[in-house]
């Protein structure tokens, strides 16, 4: 008759000698192997785990403009919604600047050459809350200091707190 031994053992101490006998188990260059790929795994997630959120973070994510009922010089307003708001010191009639990322491209080289940023205007806060707000166009750029694009402010353009 076969005899054998029971006895209780924690999660803890199971993890621990299993982690223990596998690295016995492995070589030594092998071991090194799998640390530094478990330390660059971990370097990994802990970079996705940080919030970013520089100044280039803020945007219009929509753009909502009110139905025209054909009143005689009632004008559309449009409102702008913006991922910023209190927690980020905007509030109520807080002038935020507005401007544009566009990557050009080198025709000669077939490839992106550089992100350039120009102004589109300023919008001003009508509403605003912890992490969003609700702005109106306050001013557009002129012309002459916009490339040829759109001048209108768009969704996906950035936003920061103007400092005037």
């Amino acid at each position: 008759m076969t005899g054998f031994v029971a006895f209780q053992v924690s999660r803890k101490d199971a993890a621990q000698n299993f982690g223990q006998a596998a690295l016995l188990f492995l070589g030594a260059s092998m071991r090194k192997d799998l640390i530094f790929t478990l330390s660059l795994a971990l370097s990994f997630i802990a970079m996705l785990a940080i919030p970013l959120s520089q100044a280039s973070d803020f945007m219009v994510y929509s753009v909502y403009k009110s139905v025209d009922l054909g009143n005689t010089g009632e004008v559309a307003q449009k409102d702008f919604y913006v991922n910023m708001g209190t927690s980020n010191g905007v509030k109520t009639g807080t002038k935020l600047k507005v401007f544009r990322m566009i990557s050009t491209f080198d025709v000669t080289s077939q490839k992106l050459y550089k992100d350039m940023s120009f102004p589109i205007g300023t919008i001003k806060v009508i509403h605003a809350e912890s992490n969003a707000a609700i702005a109106r166009l306050d001013e557009i750029e002129s012309p002459e200091r916009t490339p040829a694009t759109t001048r209108a402010v768009m969704v996906g353009d950035k936003v920061e707190i103007s400092k005037d």
